[in-house]
């Protein structure tokens, strides 16, 4: 039996009762048009309201000498209006205004005025929707709610193109001395119409007095939903500020409030904008789950735009350009189709283009240039971030094409004008591979540094662990050209001190033993130094997309060997993981997979790494997923690596070095599992026998044996885990690598009837273990992010543990056991756990039944510090 359970996790999507409100027509854009919009009051629509609007349809539709009842026909049209049916709303106050016509002109202007602002969130509407507000209003309402909600959505819809701003200021103006003299309630809206206008013009502190003048208002006037606007404009605001923690926070708190007053287009614009700021701070997965939401959502045209360019920006950033290009080609299409939003063919164009020049296409990204321009200059005018990315885009064509000094001279245009910091350090990163270029490499390494500098202040908004992870996958897409260009200069313990800088930055921060020590502190003699105590051979990776390395370091060498792209070793060591996890071996055309990654990774080093040292492996990227024992040594007798070397796995450089505050556990063993079945996984048929003999190992009286349906999520807390010098678990686990945190380890129900100890639990429990082992499987399976990978081993090492060992795949519960009784033997005649583990594998390969990989292998040992 396998010590996993599979849980069926589907993607959340949202229900079609969902409102109807839209707060930004550009919004969600990086490098893009990310602003607030408008809306309207909220009129609560009870049921027996509804049923009234429905009787009264029948009388309309059924006696036609009689005048429709207007009321009625406004009543039902406004609330698919309100609930996001806004092709059912459009057809409904057409109709009304249109019937209304020559009979009714104060219900025919409310029509008019319903109907424009059913336009203005249906997108691409906009010439109709402001031909409709040209008429004046009827005397009976020259005042009030319908004239200052003409001009508000005169100003609403003039700040589109950039040439009518002044105009939308006046009729802003307007709206808010007719809300002020007899329609109070319009004010708040006319206040977030304001706010974005200043958003616009890149003013974010006037937009944000707007802005909180305007929740003050719709709080005190109970509009809920114009209270949910501006919450997510503020967030906007935050965004735009680099403040990614506030503004994630404020989304959050916008969209739970769309949802509770079943606002779908509202709700939907909130995901767009969510999905943008996890973008920008490098959780492409997140920020593709909450755009699919949306666009199950999402009615107005513009907003579907903004959705497939916002998708392929994010396919883009993960290096999928084929999947970035259907996107991209998704938006041209509904671009084409909606003229009065023309920052969107742009967008996508310049996308394109982008896409085309990261796969080497020079020509056809030069073409796709040329035409985002084109569209550029046929647009009323864009939003500077849009003028920005195609400055950005031109310069990085520039120097594709041989021509870096014309590249300089774009970027130094450009870095003179008021920019988006975000765009500002992308212009400043593009300086610096332009110095690169040009052979300036004083200025290109001090430009390196800025950005770096940069990055760190956008990371310090930052206060939720998981947001600090993502980033660093938005920053190792800068790193790498960092690195590059440290070592095309010579300079090859900077790059591998650079490299070192973003590895487990969340992990060693705060850490509850680790000092302050941090990586720029890394020196080669003090790592020397700590290798030489430990007896300790160390193997640095680092995978970048043009060339990859691998350092050596020893007490006396350090060695540097350049290794193939990480598109190239990303597919041999998915290739062999595979074949591992499917139960292939030495005799299978696995060992010559195996071997050919021993020839990469291993043996242009091999010289300097004696027979039987401690090897400690900095892994990169998918390179976290390969067990290094299962390497293939092709010698005259083909044999894993296991058999020559100690293997285990440091999160980073500096751990190794880092000084621990030593705290001794008064407590020697916590064993914690064999929990009861009502989890809803097969029972263990060893985890009882196993738990028996892992706290046989510890002291009389100093043990502490958790199991049944005592062994609850609440129970490992209540046991004060900080007091144990080993914590050993024996029961399933289950892996989330999109929000890994969420990882578990599955024990039996607690009172609330949970079953799960979850990572972002793990990590509120401080601990000082020497060990702690998670005997289940995929307990070191995780999300890769720039600074490692990430999962239930991970959690532990944040809580404090010195050292993990964990399960990358599978854990077969019969070899588990068996494994177990020589590791512990062997921890209790001194050994180091890795050198323990060691020895309980190669013990269980002797057994016939379990020579392959996949019995022993997934094992493996984690060093935190």
């Amino acid at each position: 039996m396998e010590r996993t359970y599979r849980q069926n996790r589907t993607a959340f999507r949202c229900s079609s009762r969902f409102g109807w409100l839209i707060y930004n027509d550009g919004c969600g854009n990086r490098r893009r048009n990310d602003r607030g919009r408008r809306q309207r009051q909220w009129n609560d629509v009870s049921t027996s309201r509804l049923i009234v609007t429905l009787l009264a349809l029948l009388l309309i539709s059924g006696c036609v000498s009689r005048q429709p009842d207007f009321a009625a026909l406004y009543a039902h049209a406004e609330h698919d209006f309100e609930h996001g049916d806004l092709p059912a709303a459009s057809r409904e106050a057409q109709d009304g205004f249109q019937q209304s016509d020559k009979r009714d002109p104060i219900w025919n202007y409310k029509f008019r005025i319903l109907l424009a602002n059913v336009y203005l969130w249906q997108g691409g509407l906009r010439k109709q929707a402001l031909e409709l507000l040209e008429a004046p209003p009827p005397p009976e309402l020259a005042s009030g709610e319908f004239a200052a909600r003409r001009k508000a959505l005169q100003g609403s819809l003039l700040t589109i193109p950039d040439k009518h701003v002044p105009e939308a200021h006046v009729r802003l103006a307007e709206a808010e001395a007719l809300a002020l003299s007899g329609a109070p309630t319009v004010e708040s809206e006319v206040l977030l119409n304001q706010g974005t206008l200043a958003i616009d013009e890149h003013d974010l502190e006037a937009g944000k007095r707007f802005l909180l003048r305007g929740l003050a208002l719709a709080k005190a006037n109970h509009q809920p939903w114009i209270e949910t606007q501006i919450t997510g404009s503020l967030g906007l605001i935050e965004g735009r500020q680099e403040n990614y923690g506030e503004a994630i926070a404020h989304l959050n708190e916008s969209l739970t409030a769309a949802q509770s007053i079943h606002a779908r287009q509202l709700e939907a614009s909130t995901l767009i904008n969510l999905a943008w700021m996890h973008s920008a701070i490098g959780d492409f997965e997140d920020a593709i789950q909450k755009l699919n939401q949306a666009e199950t959502l999402a009615e107005n045209l513009t907003l579907k735009v903004i959705i497939q360019n916002n998708l392929g920006e994010a396919y883009q950033d993960q290096g999928q350009y084929s999947r970035a290009r259907e996107e991209y080609s998704k938006a041209r299409k509904l671009a084409e189709n909606n003229p009065s939003y023309a920052q969107g063919l742009i967008d996508c164009l310049s996308g394109l283009a982008w896409a085309a020049l990261s796969e080497g296409q020079l020509d056809s990204a030069t073409s796709l240039e040329k035409d985002a321009q084109k569209a550029l200059s046929q647009s009323n005018g864009a939003d500077p971030t849009v003028t920005a990315d195609l400055q950005l885009l031109h310069a990085d064509l520039l120097r594709a094409a041989g021509h870096p000094d014309q590249a300089k001279e774009v970027l130094a245009t450009l870095l003179k004008q008021k920019l988006l910091p975000s765009d500002r350090w992308r212009a400043d990163s593009e300086l610096a591979n332009v110095y690169v270029d040009t052979h300036q490499n004083g200025l290109g390494q001090a430009q390196f540094e800025k950005v770096l500098k940069t990055l760190d202040s956008a990371r310090a908004s930052l206060t939720d662990v998981a947001q600090r992870l993502a980033f660093s996958s938005r920053e190792s897409l800068f790193y790498k050209n960092y690195v590059e260009f440290l070592v095309s200069t010579g300079k090859h313990f900077d790059a591998f001190r650079v490299a070192d800088r973003i590895r487990a930055r969340t992990l060693n921060e705060q850490s509850q033993n680790s000092t302050k020590e941090g990586p720029s502190q890394l020196s080669l003699p003090a790592l020397q130094a700590s290798l030489s105590r430990r007896q300790q051979v160390l193997l640095s990776y680092w995978l970048g997309p043009r060339r990859s390395f691998v350092w050596l370091v020893t007490s006396r060498e350090f060695q540097m060997v350049e290794l193939p792209p990480s598109g190239m070793l990303d597919q041999k060591i998915g290739t062999y993981f595979q074949s591992v996890v499917n139960g292939k071996g030495l005799q299978d055309a696995a060992g010559q997979d195996g071997a050919d990654l021993y020839k990469i990774l291993i043996m242009p080093l091999q010289k300097f790494i004696p027979a039987n040292a401690d090897v400690a492996i900095v892994p990169d990227g998918l390179l976290a997923t390969l067990n290094f024992e299962t390497l293939v040594v092709p010698d005259a007798s083909p044999h894993y690596w296991i058999n020559d070397v100690t293997v285990s796995n440091a999160v980073s450089v500096a751990a190794l070095t880092r000084h621990t505050h030593s705290i001794h556990p008064p407590e020697e063993m916590l064993a914690i599992g064999d929990p009861m079945d009502e989890s809803g996984a097969p029972a263990l048929a060893h985890a009882k026998d196993e738990i028996k003999l892992v706290s046989s190992y510890a002291p009389a009286g100093k043990e502490v044996i958790i199991t049944r349906k005592d062994a609850t999520p609440a129970a490992y807390a209540a046991s004060h885990p900080e007091r144990f010098r080993r914590i050993h678990f024996a029961a399933h686990g289950v892996s989330n690598q999109i929000k890994p945190l969420e990882s578990a380890i599955l024990l039996s129900p607690d009172a609330e009837n949970s079953t799960s100890l979850y990572g972002h639990e793990i990590v509120k429990h401080k601990l000082n273990a020497e060990l702690v082992v998670i005997s289940s499987c995929k307990g070191a399976e995780g999300r890769i992010y720039g600074e490692g990978s990430v999962g239930l081993a991970w959690a532990f090492m944040k809580a404090g543990a010195h050292q993990v060992i964990a399960a990358l795949w599978n854990l077969d519960d019969a070899a588990a056991a068996e494994l177990m009784k020589t590791f512990y033997d062997g921890l209790s005649t001194g050994k180091t756990p890795a050198a323990a583990l060691r020895t309980a594998k190669l013990s269980l390969m002797k057994d016939h039944n379990h020579q392959r990989p996949y019995y022993w292998a997934t094992l493996q040992v984690y060093l935190g510090s």
